[in-house]
């Protein structure tokens, strides 16, 4: 109906008065062009230009109909170009667009392939569905090996729950992406820890579709922090056994970080404290902190290292002697911008240095009388 619309709305329908005239002219040249007729019989003459009003209506009707035809053929051609134009614009979209798909998957092929840490793609249910070169070096399989089993098979027995249990979360999609140390069993029987990071794919309706997943050696960062807590470890048990506590004073924060033994030690709030006037004037004696700071001040600007004797009674309101012993880092330019040291009570050793030389001064008073 909308067409039909269309069609008699550009063309719109013949005048009828105009038609009818051209029939009754048709007429009486039909029967112009029949001299033999007897015009004494009117039927007869009525019935010849009956016919060829009859003709001349049939002539026009088809004339009328095949005038219509063409501006329904021109319009139905118009929307068929339009629709042909529309459908090449679709086609070519749809090129442009899988054309664009498979350079990015290309893309992602070659910049997976070619990373620097493991990448893999992995199926709902882990069986390895793509893996580089780099996560088949850290495994020690080869990549055709590792595309024949999954992630479940070279994964630590230990870790493997705790591995399963964020699987299980992203397909219930509680969460997106996880991240967790683990550990993998190497080709050859030895254990490689690894930092993952995961995250699921789905399709166009929210089905789970595939993982993927960035492995990360960190076993030699793992073996360095272990070394390095063992380390820590015997000296802070050195310290403890000498009666020492370190401490660490960032210049460019002004704050002050200590151990757990100058925490008991000076009886301090533990962990990190901001360096301020107040402070220092609780932790060391008030006639020796002018002293303190001169000579604070000057191994900042001439000397690495320095060593200090103080008192304090922040202990247990007791009088108690301190020696400072500090380590000074500069940067390129020479600035100062961390001391490292150590604190160590020597209220004995202050305490029998004195009887000591009460005791010699007592000699030496015995021989001269």
């Amino acid at each position: 109906q909308q067409h039909r619309a269309k069609v008699m709305q550009t063309h719109p329908s013949p005048n009828i008065p105009y038609i009818l005239t051209l029939l009754l002219l048709f007429a009486q040249y039909t029967t112009a062009q029949a001299p033999d007729i007897d015009h004494s019989h009117p039927l007869l003459y009525l019935s010849i230009m009956f016919s060829g009003f009859l003709f001349g209506f049939i002539i026009i009707t088809l004339l009328v109909f095949n005038k219509r035809l063409q501006s329904a053929v021109k319009v139905r051609t118009s929307e068929l170009e339009e629709s042909n134009q529309r459908l090449s614009t679709e086609i070519q979209d749809h090129t442009n667009a899988a054309t664009a798909l498979k350079d990015s998957e290309s893309r992602f092929r070659l910049a997976m392939n070619n990373a620097p840490i493991g990448m893999v793609i992995a199926s709902t249910q882990g069986e390895f569905l793509q893996v580089n070169n780099a996560l088949a070096n850290i495994v020690g399989y080869s990549r055709e090996e590792l595309l024949k089993t999954d992630f479940q098979s070279i994964t630590h027995p230990d870790d493997l729950q705790k591995d399963l249990n964020h699987v299980q979360k992203m397909l219930n999609k509680d969460i997106e992406t996880f991240e967790l140390e683990k550990r993998y069993i190497h080709k050859q029987g030895h254990t490689v820890w690894i930092n993952l990071s995961a995250s699921m794919i789905c399709d166009d309706d929210g089905n789970p579709k595939y993982f993927i997943g960035q492995i990360q050696d960190i076993t030699e960062q793992k073996k360095a922090k272990d070394t390095l807590k063992k380390n820590n470890e015997r000296l802070n048990l050195a310290l403890q056994v000498v009666k020492m506590g370190a401490w660490e004073y960032d210049l460019q924060n002004n704050t002050l970080e200590y151990d757990e033994y100058l925490y008991k030690l000076l009886k301090l709030d533990s962990g990190t404290t901001i360096v301020t006037a107040s402070w220092l004037n609780q932790v060391i004696h008030p006639q020796d902190l002018k002293n303190v700071r001169r000579e604070f001040i000057k191994a900042l600007k001439f000397y690495d290292q320095f060593e200090i004797e103080t008192r304090s009674t922040i202990a247990n309101g007791e009088l108690r002697h301190y020696a400072i012993r500090g380590h000074i880092n500069r940067n390129s330019d020479g600035k100062a911008y961390r001391i490292i040291g150590t604190t160590w009570d020597t209220t004995e050793q202050q305490r029998k240095d004195k009887e000591l030389k009460e005791n010699q001064e007592r000699l030496d008073l015995a021989l001269h009388s």
